[in-house]
């Protein structure tokens, strides 16, 4: 007997939440059974909507229903009050799908400037563009690199390598200062490359020279 008055009950609010959302809708039942297709007649949807019938649709069209109708099976079933599906956010990464990545101070897009040092601050960056390795980022001072599109307030991303391709644009530590540059290698000496013309390349000896990492990407800073 109580499972019975339950599913009287269940039946009477799907009937209930059935109708409501084909009238917010703002269709007929007849308008509602063409959009479901083959097989589904207006005195089927009546039915559907009467809470004394015990006819309910198969799972696949309560499925389809729901969709059509812009709700959830859940809120049709009575398992919810909540009305519409959660709507995806564009641009919105899962947390999980992120990665903090240390800033560790600053490095010259211009003159070098002190070492970087340790710091606290971290940016979340989508895991899935940064490569698996160590990576760390340094925010940009100075306007060396701008034909590169590295502008002074960037954030330059590097992934961690004692050892970087001929032309590749690198953090670069000299003695005990540190700059992003293309470095460019000859037999007897490095050539730190700016990419702007009013800075001039500079040239160390290769053991002068230590690099920190490869450039991976920038994250942009417009003030």
């Amino acid at each position: 007997m109580l499972y019975a008055d339950a599913r009287r009950a269940r039946k009477a609010l799907f009937a209930q939440r059935l109708k409501l959302a084909r009238q917010r809708k703002d269709l007929s039942q007849s308008q509602l059974a063409v959009q479901l297709g083959t097989g589904i007649t207006r005195s089927g949807v009546a039915k559907w909507e009467i809470d004394t019938e015990s006819a309910e649709p198969e799972y696949e069209t309560l499925v389809q229903l729901a969709d059509f109708l812009g709700v959830t099976v859940n809120y049709l079933l009575g398992l919810t009050e909540r009305m519409e599906p959660e709507r995806q956010i564009a641009n919105l990464i899962p947390v999980e799908a992120m990665r903090q990545v240390p800033v560790m101070g600053t490095i010259a897009a211009g003159h070098p400037v002190l070492a970087v040092e340790e710091s606290d601050e971290t940016i979340a960056l989508p895991a899935d563009v940064l490569p698996s390795g160590d990576v760390f980022a340094l925010r940009v001072r100075g306007d060396s690199m701008i034909e590169e599109q590295i502008y002074d307030g960037d954030l330059a991303v590097i992934e961690q390598m004692p050892v970087v391709p001929d032309k590749t644009i690198a953090a670069v530590l000299v003695e005990d200062e540190a700059t992003l540059k293309t470095v460019r290698f000859f037999d007897d000496h490095v050539v730190l490359m700016p990419a702007n013309p009013a800075y001039r390349p500079m040239m160390y000896r290769p053991d002068e020279v230590h690099i920190l990492g490869k450039l991976r990407m920038v994250v942009q800073h417009r003030g």
